[in-house]
Parts: C-alpha cells; structure tokens; sequence
C-alpha cells in the first residue's frame, strides 16, 4: 500500500488520498491501475522525445 502511495505521489500528487475514510478504496483503485503506472515512464519518455523534438 505504501508502494502504491509513493508511485501516485510521484505524478503531481493528483490522486493523492487527503481523506482518510476514502483510502482503502482508492488503493483499491490504484492497485487496478498498476499496470498502466507500470507503462507510464516509457510514455513519459515518447512525450519527453516529441515535446523536445517540438522545441528544437
């Protein structure tokens, strides 16, 4: 469950659990969502290579 907190944490904060009452759902939700986090730094890595690629 931390791990899953420190992986969210890491994008922005925004689905970041400020209510306590609602954690346990929402680490449901982003145990669901592993695998597209898992995906996330290669996507992060194309959008980085397009938006440089743009700058220059």
């Amino acid at each position: 469950m931390f791990l899953a907190k420190k992986r969210v944490d890491k994008f922005d904060g925004q689905l970041v659990v400020t209510n306590p009452t609602k954690q346990f759902t929402t680490v449901l939700e982003v145990t669901k969502l592993t695998n597209y986090f898992d995906q996330l730094p290669s996507l992060e890595d194309a959008f980085m290579h397009s938006y440089t690629q743009a700058a220059a």
